[in-house]
């Protein structure tokens, strides 16, 4: 650990370094900041880290630049969409997807003043690199219940006649006077009893979807497992507008639009049931050599954090409290950065810079 003290005034003039070679960059692109978790961080030489806590995250080109606020101080870089982030408010994107609040937003690159990302649906819908402004991007996901998704709207054909649902119409016509033949006319999706719908599924694994029954007009790039399908609304013959709908009951993510006949299969099917599955990282003990210390440590402000190696990468901002452990008198303190459990133990204090409490306040 005999790099760390070696280590400090380097990392700060390398911090002022980067950041006079970000700043100017940050003021022309899209920045989000806000209690946020990030995968995947590199600060240096010093990573990969897992991280939740204030940042703010710039968004160049290909790579998110983050910058820590607080309880630590750092400067690194991740991949885009390994920054978590949700959607501010329920819009229409590109007159042809509907997004609720707080739906998952996967930056695929940044561009100014918006971001290129894909969207998540909980409904297994995704819409790939699709444009977010950045004013519309939030750290935090809204709590339930959300409202369903605006639902993008298309002109409609009187000519129109939908496949999409269960339907029994009657056509009756006149046959000798005074007499009328009338006939059944069912729709291809039969009601069977059993709680099924009809509708387009992809045949493949993307799917363009277009403003307009024509190649050249705006299109964006979906993808849906069997848990979503499309409703047919058009008498064309090469080109069906479809809406889609999933088994929730309140939808997130939606689109309509027009789709190819030749990339989507007819199928009747029952839609699958939904269980929420809460994944949990627990610890149920950890085995110390004798002579070992667990804890909670108190740090000062300004405290210098390091890697294992020794290689400082953050420095405290305000006094912080953490649980600790410590494997020998005189070896470093290792901090435990709850909630989240990082894929990298990065986290090392000086052990003259821990001071040991009975509890966090």
């Amino acid at each position: 650990m005999a790099r760390l003290s070696l280590q400090s005034s380097v990392f700060s003039a390398a911090l002022g370094i980067v950041s006079s070679l970000v700043t100017p960059v940050a003021s022309a692109q899209c920045a989000v900041a806000g209690v946020t978790s990030v995968r995947g961080l590199r600060v240096g030489s010093v990573g990969p880290l897992d991280l939740e806590q204030s940042m703010v995250t710039t968004f160049v080109g290909e790579r998110a630049v983050v910058e820590g606020r607080s309880p630590l101080a750092f400067r690194g870089v991740a991949a885009p969409s390994e920054v978590a982030l949700y959607l501010r408010e329920g819009v229409l994107l590109s007159a042809l997807v509907g997004v609720a609040i707080g739906v998952r937003v996967e930056v695929e690159r940044g561009e100014r003043d918006a971001v290129i990302a894909t969207l998540r649906g909980d409904n297994g819908l995704v819409v790939r690199s699709i444009r977010v402004a950045c004013s519309l991007l939030d750290t935090s996901r809204a709590r339930d219940p959300r409202p369903a998704a605006p639902r993008p709207a298309l002109a409609v054909d009187r000519r129109w006649r939908t496949d999409a649902t269960a339907r029994e119409e009657w056509r009756c016509t006149s046959g000798l006077p005074g007499v009328g033949v009338c006939t059944a006319i069912r729709g291809r999706c039969q009601p069977v009893g059993d709680g099924s719908v009809c509708g387009y599924h992809p045949q493949r694994r993307s799917l363009v979807l277009r403003a307009r029954p024509d190649v050249r007009s705006a299109g964006v790039t979906i993808e849906a497992t069997r848990d979503v399908s499309f409703a047919d609304d058009s008498g064309n013959r090469e080109w069906v507008r479809v809406f889609s709908r999933g088994s929730l009951e309140r939808e997130d993510l939606v689109v309509h639009g027009w789709v190819r006949r030749a990339d989507v299969r007819w199928s009747q099917e029952v839609p699958p049931s939904y269980s929420t599955r809460i994944g949990t990282i627990g610890r149920i003990g950890e085995v110390l050599p004798a002579g070992a210390r667990s804890g909670f440590a108190a740090l000062a402000a300004g405290t210098a954090v390091s890697s294992e190696a020794g290689i400082e990468w953050a420095r405290t901002v305000a006094p912080l409290c953490a649980r600790a452990v410590q494997q020998a008198p005189s070896e470093h303190v290792r901090l435990a950065l709850a909630p989240v459990v990082s894929r990298h133990s990065g986290a090392w204090v000086a052990p003259t810079s821990a001071r040991w409490v009975d509890r966090c306040p």
